[in-house]
């Protein structure tokens, strides 16, 4: 093997370019995604959303699919079809699945490839299909795929027609229920790519980028590259040939040349790899690139590299793939937690479950951008997808805005949730993971590891979340060949799991399998001495809080003990599912509501983990049903209530400040000192309409304000956009805010009104979302009441021109309507 490497120097990104510019002109091939319009295909990943059709058919089966034709509904993916359904307290799902529809959905395709292509490897990849996914191309079962949450992929070569008319089928079955504990959608819900690739091709699984010496003068960042191979000009190969004399094997030179490029688009660091191939074979190939004064990756200060690979094969171009490259050094210690580039780094994280409203599952990108950007300002630095792997574009957005993410695999094992003596085996829901996970486990958690090892944000794995499984000593031997596994493709990142039964994990073993013991809602066993007891008798061990509570003895029990790595709070964002029991649809604890509200408690989760000065007042709401350890307070921000003039209401302040005064009605009523470890301040204030304010101080400094108002009746709205341009892009969406108020532009929370949105124009209404998780309403209508007064519209691009969108909101109530427009820029 011939290497030859190049460091450094000033730019040759423009050089570069003009490579990769002939590269895609010798590349570059056409195609016709129906039989009405012709799209371009470049070699790589194709986006295949458009032109699906689907229908809802449980008992159908290939060829009675094939033959209707009525009943299909033109779709763009990704498609959650479930969130279009009514709720319903007789939806098999129950309160887990949110009370919505479940069943077995069919998608179909009719695509036309041009002959050029027949000398290509044409792939199609699913990045997630919910759930007992099975494929067919032009009839031919390509295969069967459980997991709803694993990107998967089918060779469609052999099975090709060019030139001529190609049909793909999807069946998507969820019908056996209840299957999950949260709301998990149904059909083809995230993206679907065409990959098209020479014969000879990276294969991208084999992609892996670690670092060997990182310090702030020199980073060395070690590349690996697979590469397949099939037939060569002048091969003659049948692996059948009883004779292999009678086999011509041909060998090939190929070359990749590796490119490492900084923000700006210069290149810092370069090589270039050459060896010989043989057709129907594979190598790996290894390089590393020095970088001088490199540009680090964490949380607080996400730098990223583009990394960019060239095969060739005698001299011509065959493949080009990208990686995002985040140059970053994560390492753990048993006093000092993890050191990110050699500080010590406290996670500082949310749990998420991936639905978002009226989308479902099938979330755009730029909502996962404003909500983790939200999270961001709160001073969340980590996520922790729940409780399975997310979609791959969740990660790149990770990357790019700076978050450390626990990448977790599984929700279940093998066992239930039964106490005692039990060999039961039925997992924690009937229908669940636990029927695939002996055939199918080490499969998806290879997936999940290969697919995300070379994402800089990931920092961890978790095999599972409060699995009964922990409980056994089998269960520990389970885990032992899943961690096992984790280390065979990934020796860079260690292991956890979200534990439960800590004492019982302890005697099991389970928790000492781990490469990082993960304990959930930890106060449970230790109560609010936190972390303390278990290090004392387990001294070497490296901790987590996987999931915890609001309280504040939560996060002081990470912040007095340095070695812990960090929490996860439950949960980030209100999320559908996991309701309880009817009529609530779902869970209504999170820190964001579904209408990307935030609540109280986002001010107090700031105040704990933000350098902001941070005041924010909040008055206890009764009656009080629903109050969990996961929302120790039922508050509210707002100063209308029903009380009798007098009445001695409990209200909170939450700071961070050194010291809070608050004031009613201009005259101050309460003044204190804040304590180290006291970020909400409870008083009594008698209850009486008006104003209340609080303000705090720093230093003697006045830093921040926050004041209630009552409001009087309403007789207006305001409409709010997060963005007042949209791209021509059908990924990009705008987020309206309605909010009833009173003649002073006070919002009016004790009383709601129903508004209907009207979209006209090059876009369309995606969606209305309140965050009352009590509404039946179904998603697809244009109208919906307040929730607190406030109302979330979510607006997308639609069509083909750049006319400006047009927005008619009308308060049914009153009559009364407004207008507003988004402007729209030409997608480049």
């Amino acid at each position: 093997m011939n290497l030859r490497r190049r460091v450094g120097g000033p730019s040759s990104f423009f050089m570069i370019l003009k490579m990769e510019k002939y590269l895609l002109l010798g590349i570059c091939l056409f195609f016709s995604l129906n039989v009405k319009a012709q799209e371009s295909l470049f070699a790589g990943k194709n986006n295949f959303n458009n032109d699906w059709q689907f229908t809802l058919n449980e008992g159908a089966s290939l060829r009675g699919i094939h033959q209707l034709e009525e009943g299909w509904q033109q779709v763009q993916l990704p498609h959650d079809w479930s969130i279009g359904g009514e709720f319903s307290q007789i939806n098999e799902t129950g309160a887990g699945g949110g009370y919505l529809p479940a069943g077995i959905g069919w998608y179909r395709k009719v695509f036309r490839l041009e002959e050029q292509l027949k000398d290509n490897k044409i792939f199609i990849r699913f990045d997630g299909v919910f759930s007992n996914s099975e494929v067919w191309i032009n009839g031919h079962s390509l295969g069967q795929y459980p997991y709803g949450y694993s990107t998967f992929e089918y060779d469609l070569t052999p099975y090709l027609k060019f030139g001529k008319k190609n049909r793909i089928f999807v069946r998507a079955d969820n019908h056996r229920q209840p299957a999950s504990r949260w709301y998990t959608g149904a059909g083809i819900y995230r993206n679907t790519w065409l990959i098209v690739k020479e014969k000879t091709h990276f294969r991208e699984a084999d992609s892996f980028i670690t670092f060997g010496e990182v310090s702030a003068d020199q980073a060395v960042v070690h590349v690996q590259a697979g590469i397949v191979s099939n037939v060569f000009p002048g091969s003659d190969f049948q692996w059948w040939r009883k004779n292999p004399q009678a086999n011509t094997r041909v060998t090939s030179a190929f070359r990749v040349d590796f490119h490492l490029l900084d923000a700006m688009g210069n290149q810092v660091a370069s090589a270039t790899v050459e060896d010989s191939l043989k057709d129907f074979s594979s190598a790996k190939v290894n390089t590393s690139l020095w970088v001088d004064q490199p540009a680090l990756w964490s949380a607080a200060d996400p730098n990223l590299y583009q990394l960019q690979m060239i095969l060739h094969l005698e001299n011509q171009p065959m493949d080009t793939l990208h990686y995002s490259v985040g140059i970053r050094t994560v390492n753990f210690d048993v006093e000092k937690g993890m050191l990110v580039n050699g500080i010590p780094t406290q996670l500082k994280g949310g749990c998420l479950h991936q639905d978002a409203g009226p989308f479902g599952v099938a979330v755009p990108v730029e909502l996962w951008r404003y909500r983790l950007q939200n999270l961001k300002e709160m001073g969340c630095n980590a996520i922790r997808p729940s409780h399975h792997p997310f979609a791959p574009e969740f990660y790149a957005l990770c990357n790019e805005m700076g978050f450390y993410v626990m990448d977790e695999a599984f929700d279940e094992w093998k066992c239930g949730n039964h106490w005692g003596v039990t060999e039961d085996l039925s997992g924690k829901v009937p229908y669940g993971y636990h029927r695939h996970f002996e055939q199918w486990a080490e499969t998806d958690l290879r997936a999940m590891i290969l697919r995300d090892r070379n994402h800089p944000c990931v920092v961890m794995y978790s095999i599972g979340n409060e699995i009964p499984d922990q409980r056994k000593v089998e269960g520990a031997e389970t885990a032992k060949k899943l961690v096992a596994l984790c280390h065979q493709y990934d020796s860079t990142r260690l292991v956890t799991a979200g534990c439960d039964f800590v004492a019982e994990a302890n005697a099991s073993g389970f928790m000492d399998a781990l490469d990082i013991a993960g304990y959930n809602y930890v106060g449970r066993y230790t109560d609010r001495a936190m972390y303390q007891p278990e290090k004392a008798k387990y001294p070497n061990r490296l901790f987590v809080g996987t999931e915890t509570f609001h309280d504040e003895y939560y996060w002081s029990g990470v912040k007095h003990s340095p070695f812990v790595i960090g929490e996860f709070v439950w949960s980030g964002y209100d999320y559908l599912g996991e309701a309880g029991k009817w009529p609530k649809r779902g869970w209504d604890a999170g820190i964001i509501s579904m209408a990307e509200h935030n609540r109280p408690e986002y001010y107090l989760r700031k105040a704990y983990w933000s350098d902001e000065a941070v005041v924010r007042l909040a008055v206890e709401n009764y009656p009080n049903p629903d109050i969990t350890d996961w929302h120790p307070a039922n508050v509210i921000s707002h100063w209308n209530w029903k009380w009798k003039k007098g009445y001695l209401s409990n209200v909170f302040v939450y700071s961070n400040c050194d010291s809070i005064v608050v004031q009613q009605d201009g005259q101050n009523i309460y003044e204190a000192k804040r304590s180290t470890d006291q970020y909400q301040i409870p008083l009594k204030v008698h209850y009486k309409p008006g104003s209340l304010t609080a303000l705090a101080y720093n230093k003697g400094k006045l830093v921040g304000e926050h004041q209630l108002q009552t409001a009087g009746r309403p007789v207006d709205f305001s409409l709010k956009l997060n963005k007042e341009r949209l791209l021509a892009n059908s990924d990009d969406l705008a987020l309206l805010f309605i909010s009833l108020e009173d003649a002073e532009g006070i919002i009016v929370p004790d009383q709601e009104h129903r508004f209907q949105v009207k979209v006209k124009g090059s876009g369309k209404l995606l969606g209305l979302e309140s965050g009352d998780q009590y509404c039946h309403e179904s998603y697809t209508a244009n109208t919906k009441s307040t929730l607190n007064g406030r109302l979330t519209a979510f607006i997308g691009y639609e069509g083909k021109q750049a006319h400006p969108i047009e927005i008619e909101i009308t308060d049914i109530d009153n009559g009364k309507q407004k207008n507003i427009t988004i402007n729209i820029d030409q997608y480049l």
